[in-house]
């Protein structure tokens, strides 16, 4: 065969190496500038502006945006002369640029160690490779010549490793080009579509067509170039190298790259999941175990948050990591076991992309399941910063409601705060009136956990969109099952609802939604751009105004005397944030005690008194038709230290789970005191729970004494405080207490569950809370235990000894020491029944519901008889006393017998823990919640905990890949979805121009 002239393949070669670089450049051009830039990064610049998607993503859209614009304009400018570089240029440097950008953009989300160290190697490869291209080869020094010679191990390295991995697909895909042409199946595809697109298509059909097959051919060929060319780059480096350094040493400085990355990768081969699950198979047996896991604690810790984060950080796992198995077989007809090798290879090659299991879902309920049960936290809660990272990392919304990982976001803003206090002698209303402005462009929900004294009653909640009082939306007292579940409902449909319920003897659970979003760019739900809202997203959010009151006695001290009026005590706030903008007012004006708060602060503890009160004595008479009138008594008790009366013994239930590490030094204290209190008259037992991952079953110590320090060391949790109890009823079998203490941390509400049993003891249940923080609040069930009794919950166990030690009061039904009161209910005289005319203080009560209690207040009598003072009585802290005296009556799981409480409780317009609030803003909300509230479950609580459900991202590397026709189909949909989604946007814009 003759060949050719020089002239005609200098002509052919030029020809090739225009036609390679300016036809693929025009053609990804044209998809980039008129289909990605308007149909994907428009949306994400809005969404990146508006808070929706992290600024890193916006980044590498922009640099795969501009990177065929900047190279075109390069070769321009500078390669007009020097056609064969052009074919370097762009297999060298745009090639594998855009493979970085693409892979980080659509890819790619939270980077490991090991992925980050290949896109490392990678991008030196790349520079290493460019700096030859613009500089050449030579270094006039030694020392440049040591470091090109590391360059080039980087550029070699980056050569082999992404021909390899690259290059497998090659060969398949080209085939399955070939033979998907000729097949000829995609032409009745095309039809189908030109039929379905009404012609559309035939717009997108050439420049589809070409930017798949210039794909195509980049895919086939990339590998085998880019191994080329950076080989023969290192080659040339080398030899350049050697007047300076010689044979041997340029040499050495290439190969230490790729030997220190194998070592690195080898190091980083087994994925630390597998030993953190291997540790915590099999619960240990001995103290010696239990002392070596926990010295283990941060290996632990860092593969069970790799196995629960695995879809955020991997691209797929290697037990279904098939998709090149899968097209060796069908493309090049390979057998099982030949298929299955080169997907062994490929899995080798990627393994710092693919997680190391089953799948990347199989282990997520696993690791979620070991991190409560070792780390006694909810994994959400304790590595929330962790969680949110890896969330940023990829395109992911949050959900409306708010939950563990809304803890500390500054998402909505407080802008205004107002405490207002009307004192009426030692009672006071207080109102606390608060402005929220959302800062995101979603919806959301704020979130107030809580604690006020037991004492103290709540006595209203209110919703509005401006501070006009007369046009905000009141609240309404229901039974609390009913009320949860119509606030959710209405929060899933995006109406507005509140909800304030008691979910602990003195804490509460505070929510609203929706805080409306602040403006966005998007115009009328589109993602056009709009100069208007863009003013708009200059000013103000939209504001929600919420008011809260209630009436309380003032804080009293050991000795008896009146301190101030207490705030509540903030637990925990989601979504809700605080900061120097924030206006905070008392009575209008701007008091030092608020000003001097921080971001993190609330409210102040205490409020000071305007004019110190006089503590008196209050009692109030209920009556109810054909019952007996019951008198309750509120009456101000100075503290005395009594020794324990002698009679039933006590019983110490210790939570032993791994968050009370931090209060050992209080929980010893605790104990010291007891043991200083227990005597043969007054025996002190000990009930030692456990873990399920603890390993040894609970135990019970008949004196404190013989306690060890290895008895007592925390190790593992996950359990609700349900199961402290029923360990301890187990173990205490029939033997009767005066009293339960439990003592355990402020995590009580983590792992709560629904329907758990309520627990029937003789003696009443106290939960010290050690760490100073009273738990956010309790299962329904739980409460009940504390409250059937007569217990409580405190941070101080004198306050439990002052109950105990308080001697019983003949005629008296009930009788409890209360925040410095002593609450007494007894059956009063004949001569104190009410007359035929009184009233009750508070509304009517609606037609069938259960009669309710008449009140009226009886002269005050002073606490100290030296001082006559008569103070105006408001019913609402008497009915609250009466709700928690009579709960020690009733049967709780029986409705019928909750009514009663909760008509109470309506009547007087105040919360308890059957009653809460709930703020309606329509008739449909009013018609459901009457619904509910006629159902058997009306009190039937869920517990919810917070725990969100994440978004989880595809698998990419679990299914194999189309065929080319396959391709061509998925390509002309496309098309169509984005020619009918401009269509629906044009229609939604001037729909809303018309409005």
């Amino acid at each position: 065969m003759p060949l050719l002239p020089e002239s005609r393949k200098r002509f052919l070669a030029l020809l090739f190496q225009h036609g390679i670089f300016w036809g693929w450049n025009a053609l990804f051009a044209s998809v980039m500038y008129f289909l990605f830039l308007p149909l994907v990064l428009g949306p994400v610049l809005i969404d990146v502006f508006d808070g929706r998607m992290p600024v890193s993503l916006f980044v590498s859209a922009a640099v795969l945006l501009a990177i065929p614009g900047v190279t075109t304009i390069f070769a321009v400018l500078y390669l007009r002369n020097t056609p064969q570089r052009l074919l370097p240029l762009f297999y060298g440097l745009q090639a594998p640029l855009l493979f970085l950008a693409f892979f980080r953009t659509f890819l790619i989300r939270e980077l490991t160690v090991p992925a980050a160290g290949v896109l490392l190697i990678i991008g030196m490869g790349v520079l290493a490779f460019g700096y030859g291209f613009f500089f050449g080869n030579q270094s006039s020094t030694r020392l440049g010549a040591v470091l090109r010679s590391l360059l080039v191990g980087f550029c070699a390295t980056t050569a082999l490793y992404l021909g390899a991995l690259l290059g497998l697909y090659s060969l398949p895909w080209l085939t399955d080009l070939v033979v998907g042409f000729l097949r000829f199946r995609w032409v009745i595809s095309f039809f189908e579509l030109l039929r379905q697109s009404q012609g559309t298509a035939l717009f997108w059909l050439p420049i589809g067509v070409g930017f798949l097959l210039a794909c195509s051919t980049l895919a086939v060929v990339f590998p085998f170039a880019l191994l080329w060319l950076y080989l023969r780059h290192s080659a040339a480096v080398l030899r350049a190298a050697r007047p300076q350094l010689g044979r041997v040493l340029p040499l050495a400085c290439a190969l230490l790259v790729p030997v220190a990355a194998g070592l690195v990768m080898q190091r980083h081969h087994v994925q630390p999941q597998i030993a953190a699950f291997a540790a915590l198979e099999h619960a240990p047996q001995h103290a010696e175990d239990r002392l070596r896991l926990l010295d283990q604690s941060a290996l632990l810790r860092q593969g069970i948050l790799n196995a629960y984060l695995a879809p955020y950080r991997y691209l797929g796992a290697t037990g279904t990591s098939r998709d090149l198995q899968e097209v060796y077989r069908r493309s090049l007809y390979l057998s099982e076991t030949s298929a299955a090798t080169v997907q062994q290879v490929f899995n080798g090659l990627a393994a710092p992309f693919l997680y190391q299991g089953s799948s990347l879902l199989a282990d997520r309920d696993r690791a979620d399941t070991a991190y409560e049960q070792f780390f006694d936290q909810p994994i959400q809660k304790a590595e929330r910063e962790a969680v949110l990272a890896a969330l940023a990392a990829t395109y992911d919304r949050a959900q409306r409601e708010a939950g563990l990982l809304d803890i500390g976001q500054r998402r909505v803003l407080l802008a205004e705060q107002e405490v207002s206090i009307a004192e009426h002698g030692d009672i006071a209303d207080i109102e606390i009136h608060e402005v929220y402005r959302n800062q995101t462009p979603e919806q959301q929900e704020i979130f107030y956990y809580f604690s006020l004294p037991e004492t103290a009653v709540m006595t209203g909640l209110w919703l509005g969109d401006s501070a006009d009082r007369a046009h905000r939306f009141p609240f309404v007292v229901s039974t609390r099952g009913a009320a949860q579940r119509v606030y959710n409902n209405e929060v899933r449909r995006r109406t507005d609802p509140a909800l304030l319920e008691q979910i602990g003897p003195r804490q509460y659970r505070l929510r609203a939604f929706p805080i409306p979003p602040r403006p966005t760019l998007s115009d009328g739900g589109t993602s056009r751009f709009s100069p208007v809202r863009a003013v708009a997203v200059l000013g103000a959010p939209p504001a929600m105004h919420l008011w809260m009151t209630y009436r309380t006695f003032p804080i009293i001290s050991p000795t008896g005397q009146p301190v101030a009026w207490p705030l509540p005590r903030l637990t925990e706030r989601r979504n809700v944030f605080f900061s120097s903008a924030t206006e905070r007012r008392l009575q209008g004006q701007r008091a030092p005690l608020f000003q001097s708060l921080t971001d993190e602060d609330w409210l102040p503890e205490s409020l000071p008194f305007t004019q110190p009160p006089t503590l008196v004595s209050h009692q109030v008479l209920f009556h109810a038709p054909r019952a007996a009138t019951l008198r309750v008594q509120l009456q101000p008790a100075v503290s005395v230290e009594n020794p324990l009366p002698p009679g039933l013994p006590l019983a110490v239930v210790l939570d032993r789970s791994l968050t009370m590490a931090a209060h050992q030094r209080q929980v010893t204290d605790v104990l010291a005191t007891l043991g200083r209190l227990s005597s043969a008259r007054v025996p002190v037992h000990a009930y030692l729970t456990s873990t399920p991952l603890r390993g040894e079953a609970p135990s019970r110590i008949e004196q404190l004494a013989s306690l060890t320090p290895a008895q007592l060391r925390p190790y593992g949790g996950g359990q609700p405080v349900g199961d402290l109890l029923r360990q301890f009823a187990a173990l205490a079998g029939a033997t009767a207490y005066r009293a339960i203490v439990v003592i355990t941390d402020a995590g009580s509400m983590d792992f709560a569950t629904d329907k758990q049993p309520i627990s029937a003891f003789s003696g009443p249940v106290f939960f010290l809370h050690v760490g100073g923080r009273l738990a956010p609040g309790y299962d329904d069930a739980t409460l009940a235990t504390i409250q059937r009794r007569g217990g409580t919950v405190t941070t101080e166990l004198s306050q439990i000894l002052d109950h105990l030690a308080s001697p019983p009061v003949p005629g008296v039904l009930v009788a409890q020491r209360l925040d410095g009161y002593r609450v007494t209910v007894s059956v009063a005289a004949p001569s104190s029944l009410l007359p035929a005319g009184d009233r009750p203080l508070g509304p009517a009560v609606s037609d069938g519901e259960a009669p309710p209690l008449l009140a009226r207040a009886v002269p005050a009598v002073p606490a100290v008889p030296a001082v006559e003072a008569v103070v105006p009585l408001d019913a609402s802290l008497a009915a609250r006393a009466l709700i928690l005296a009579r709960m020690q009556s009733v049967d709780h799981q029986d409705p019928r017998q909750l009514d009663p409480l909760h008509a109470l409780a309506k009547l007087y317009r105040i919360v308890s823990p059957y009653s809460s609030m709930i703020v309606l803003v329509n008739d449909e909300q009013r018609r459901l919640l009457a619904e509910a509230e006629k159902s058997a479950d009306r009190f039937d609580r869920t517990v919810e905990s917070g725990k969100e459900i994440l978004t989880t991202p595809n698998e990419l590397l679990a299914s194999g890949a189309p065929e080319p026709e396959e391709w061509l189909l998925i390509l002309l949909a496309l098309a169509v979805v984005a020619g009918w989604q401009a269509r629906i946007r044009r229609q939604k814009a001037l729909t809303h121009a018309q409005a």
